[in-house]
């Protein structure tokens, strides 16, 4: 079973663009470098607005098992390439925020805390992979430069 077959997708909020039963086909997607597969930055957020739904914030630790675990660097690519947009998006009314360990953070802290607890994985990717170094790099970058704001 893969991580994503054991969220309840319909249980969390989104928009009304949100379409639940797509979450998991879009990450399968980039597991597998499908580009026949459902958009995720359109599944777990808006991409043409930049608003995040709560389901990016699931869908994190499962894009970074994807980055740290696999083998194919294209879906770990195309995975670092997700959360780097992500962290740009943030949550709009009345999804703004998430409960993230015990406290209520907005939906884009959430998402860079999670990258964040994977930091020293993600620089050990980076040493050892250098097609990877790059995006790895740009990312944490990314997640620094919002965390300063």
């Amino acid at each position: 079973m893969n991580p994503e077959d054991s969220i309840d997708w319909a249980a969390i909020p989104g928009s009304e663009w949100y379409r639940p039963e797509n979450v998991p086909k879009a990450i399968v997607g980039v597991r597998n470098c499908d580009s026949t597969a459902p958009d995720i930055l359109y599944q777990v957020a808006n991409n043409h607005r930049g608003e995040l739904y709560p389901a990016a914030v699931a869908a994190t630790p499962i894009l970074l098992g994807i980055i740290v675990h696999s083998d194919n660097h294209g879906a770990a690519m195309q995975a670092l390439s997700v959360l780097d947009t992500l962290v740009w998006f943030r949550g709009e009314p009345p999804l703004q925020t998430v409960v993230y360990e015990g406290v209520e953070v907005s939906l884009d802290k959430a998402i860079r805390l999670q990258i964040e607890a994977y930091r020293k994985q993600l620089m050990a990717l980076a040493n050892r992979e250098q097609s990877l170094c790059e995006i790895v790099l740009a990312l944490l970058e990314s997640i620094d430069q919002q965390a300063a704001e």
